[in-house]
């Protein structure tokens, strides 16, 4: 079922046509932060970021979470990134290298960026960190995946 979904998504974005936005990564934590920050206090919580992961992409505690390819689609229509750039996204995030993005690989991230202070959550800050660090087009003021 998730699969049929997932094909389904990938050939409407794909019909769309992806990278219309051009958004830069800030943007994009802009728009995570706007969907995914409940309690609108400018902090995810852990629980506010598991619950986004598991509503938004299907990635739960314990499961298989999204492979590779699966990821990249939904990226694809969520933010806009060319697929290349949403494939090195995907492919940095699968951080233990098993060609998936599961709970085990963001629960990882998590531990490393959440750092200043740890206190079980990100904030704006800590998240910009993150994705400056993982998305492969982090400072293309001009939008990224736009090539």
């Amino acid at each position: 079922m998730m699969e049929s979904l997932v094909v389904f998504l990938s050939i409407a974005g794909l019909a769309l046509g992806a990278n219309t936005a051009c958004l830069t990564v800030d943007q994009i934590v802009d728009m995570v932060f706007f969907e995914a920050d409940t309690d609108m206090d400018n902090n995810l919580s852990m629980q506010e970021f598991s619950a986004t992961l598991e509503n938004n992409w299907g990635i739960t505690p314990g499961g298989a979470g999204l492979s590779i390819s699966e990821f990249t689609n939904l990226w694809v229509i969520h933010y806009h990134d060319s697929h290349p750039t949403a494939h090195d996204f995907a492919v940095n995030l699968d951080i233990n290298n098993d060609k998936r993005i599961t709970d085990v690989d963001m629960n990882m991230y998590a531990g490393i960026y959440d750092a200043n202070p740890m206190d079980g959550q990100f904030s704006k800050e800590e998240f910009l960190t993150f994705m400056h660090a993982v998305h492969p087009d982090p400072h293309n003021a001009g939008g990224h995946g736009c090539h």
